[in-house]
């Protein structure tokens, strides 16, 4: 938290100090003090404050003429007057100008700290509600389109199409780099709630201690540091979303919490007794698998099913192989515009190497991969020989037999993708006793293209069907 700095103008030398010491006792706070107020408007022209405390009276230019200069446009500053000699028109013409208070002589020095604690306060709320609006009124946008043709991929484009518009909590498993937080967004984006708030929380980022008061928020004195009431995340995601990331992370005693705001439609802010609607829809998302922590009593069962009402299973990169080429070259023409990068492009060898790594890291990891190569490409174009040597270490690990040793890398891969591909298709058949239709439902391919495989392999389904 950055420190506030205060303006005090005054042509008395006491007053000035009286004033610096009062508030000396407070967090995070510089004083100035000024006897001259056209020395203190030259200096604020120079670098705004946070907060002017000016006496009213004074020679040359009075608090009248200073209110005038800061209270205006978008150089607007915060302004308390302070003054020895309180009338109420003079008190309404400083309101009229702009100023937020006006304290009387001699100053109460307890006064004086809670009303400059409250103007703190008040603007930081006001900028923060600033910043809220700023981010409303354009419209919402994913950082990174959701790029893939593969059927598992498909298959979850085909959900989140389905399910957008419809008010229900949402529940998006899947590793680490798979996308959970793009899913998330994109339901957003799509929904009716797309002009409201998308409020992402990593749930397992915020210490236990905390929790609650991030979500629900806090009253006043609920706790040592709450000097001021605050809303929760719950009441900023109003009308919208909230992404509970990790949302297995959450400590038990508050899942029962989430609970009840999510089947009451309401909260309860730390220190509070009233009960706050609120309108939100809840995506949540997991790395771990939720139905072993119920079993493990490390996560509630109710909160999981009423989680996990429409649930989407993101799969990992190494299941989608298609679409590596796509995201690898979407990547790179990032890459080339962001850092002004002079490519071309890569090499066909380049993008086949990417298919035969298991990324671990899924996608983060292969836009990690790419940024990388791309930076330190010495070439027009992208070669395999510039990949990380995790990745090309792996590709070389794979076994060759004898008579395959002399092929190159494109040829190679080839026979071991068509050795796969025999192997996958004689195995399913055998599983199934010949039956194409199970044997294709279970692959998740078209039986059609199910059809095209086994005439290009040569593979008679009726061979393996049961003699009995």
């Amino acid at each position: 938290m950055g420190n506030k700095r205060i303006v005090i103008v005054d042509d008395d030398p006491t007053i000035l100090d009286y004033c610096r010491l009062s508030l000396s006792t407070l967090a995070h706070i510089e004083c100035e003090t000024y006897t001259s107020p056209a020395e203190a408007l030259s200096r604020l022209q120079r670098d705004s404050a946070d907060l002017v405390l000016s006496d009213l009276q004074m020679p040359n230019v009075d608090g009248i003429d200073l209110l005038k200069q800061l209270c205006h446009g978008e150089s607007y500053t915060p302004v308390v007057i302070l003054t020895a000699f309180p009338e109420v028109e003079t008190a309404v013409q400083c309101m009229k100008l702009g100023a937020l208070d006006y304290l009387t002589k001699p100053i109460n020095m307890e006064e004086l700290r809670i009303t400059v604690q409250r103007i703190l306060e008040n603007e930081a709320n006001r900028e923060e509600l600033r910043f809220l609006q700023h981010q409303l009124e354009r419209p919402f946008k994913s950082a990174v389109p959701m790029i893939g043709t593969s059927p598992a991929f498909s298959k979850v484009l085909t959900t989140i199409e389905r399910i957008a518009k419809k008010n229900v909590e949402v529940l998006v498993t899947g590793e680490t780099g798979t996308g959970k937080e793009l899913v998330s967004r994109r339901l957003h984006g799509e929904s009716l709630r797309r002009n409201k708030r998308f409020v992402p929380v990593n749930c397992g980022a915020i210490p236990e201690s905390l929790i609650e008061s991030e979500l629900f928020g806090h009253e006043k004195g609920a706790f040592t540091g709450a000097t001021a009431k605050k809303p929760g995340l719950f009441e900023y995601a109003e009308g919208g979303t909230i992404f509970l990331d990790e949302v297995g992370e959450i400590p038990l005693l508050m899942q029962a919490k989430l609970l009840r705001a999510l089947q009451e439609k309401t909260i309860r802010r730390v220190g509070g007794r009233q009960e706050i609607p609120v309108d939100v829809r809840i995506v949540a998302a997991t790395n771990r698998n939720l139905q072993e922590e119920v079993q493990a009593k490390r996560f509630r069962e109710d909160l999981y099913y009423r989680l996990n009402v429409i649930p989407i299973q993101l799969p990992a990169l190494r299941d989608r192989l298609s679409d590596i080429p796509i995201l690898a070259e979407f990547f790179l023409k990032q890459c080339i515009q962001s850092l002004n990068l002079e490519l071309e492009g890569a090499t066909a060898e380049f993008f086949e190497v990417l298919k035969t790594y298991s990324w671990p890291g899924n996608v983060r990891e292969l836009q990690n991969v790419i940024k990388r190569s791309a930076t330190l490409a010495v070439g027009s174009k992208l070669t395999a020989d510039e990949l990380p040597e995790n990745i090309l270490t792996q590709v070389r690990s794979l076994p060759i037999a004898d008579d395959q040793s002399g092929l190159g890398f494109l040829e190679l891969r080839e026979t071991q993708l068509e050795s796969f591909d025999r192997q996958y298709l004689t195995s399913l058949l055998s599983k199934h006793q010949g039956d194409v239709k199970r044997a294709a439902l279970e692959s998740q391919v078209p039986q059609a293209s199910f059809y095209r495989w086994l005439k290009r392999y040569d593979i008679r389904a009726k061979s393996f069907k049961s003699s009995s």
